[in-house]
């Protein structure tokens, strides 16, 4: 009986340990979806590249409350070498197919489809200047993902389907950057985020 006890208290702690990544760089993944993250201090930029096993697209998401609702999302696919789509779009009070940011303020987007994994890559701003669509990442976030819907259009602004309920989840580690941006800005900066 001690045993399990000391077992449960270790698995317990580990759990508490693990509650946030603070680290400047790192990596996450679940089942086939991977996200990999670095900062860029000097210019208080972050580089996502995230990927899934699909054909279809793959998005990856900011939210304070490991919901899709209120969401900040960046929704990607392949359709050809030359044809793909790499989008920034958010989710508001409701569960529905995130909508096209206004404001496009990801930059250096590609996107890669092997045959087998979609691939995406985006570079974003640490802290946003669209306070209204964006979730700033100076404060604690979780990541949420979702993948494997089909795309009708990779026009702008792309259409494409729902997933299936086995296609998504978020990270119980949430992501915080608070010491990984330009130093210069002092602890003040930020809006503190969007309502999605």
């Amino acid at each position: 009986m001690a045993y399990i006890l000391l077992f449960l208290l270790a698995i317990t702690a580990a759990s508490f340990s693990n509650a946030q990544d603070d680290s400047c760089s790192g990596m996450m993944s679940a089942g086939s979806f991977t996200v990999e993250w670095e900062t860029d201090e000097d210019d208080d930029y972050v580089q996502f590249t995230y990927s899934a096993e699909t054909t279809n697209w793959v998005g990856v998401g900011f939210s304070l409350s490991a919901s899709m609702i209120n969401s900040d999302v960046v929704v990607g696919a392949v359709a050809s070498d030359s044809e793909y789509f790499v989008e920034d779009r958010y989710v508001g009070g409701s569960r529905t197919t995130p909508t096209f940011d206004t404001t496009q303020n990801i930059k250096n987007v590609s996107a890669y489809d092997d045959g087998t994994t979609t691939t995406i890559s985006f570079i974003r701003p640490r802290v946003s200047s669209d306070n209204s669509q964006d979730i700033d990442l100076d404060q604690c976030v979780f990541i949420i993902w979702a993948f494997g819907g089909s795309v009708t259009s990779h026009a702008t602004p792309a259409t494409f389907g729902q997933h299936s309920r086995s296609e998504r989840g978020f990270f119980a580690t949430q992501l915080c950057l608070q010491e990984c941006g330009n130093r210069t800005r002092g602890n003040g900066g930020g809006n503190g985020g969007g309502s999605g």
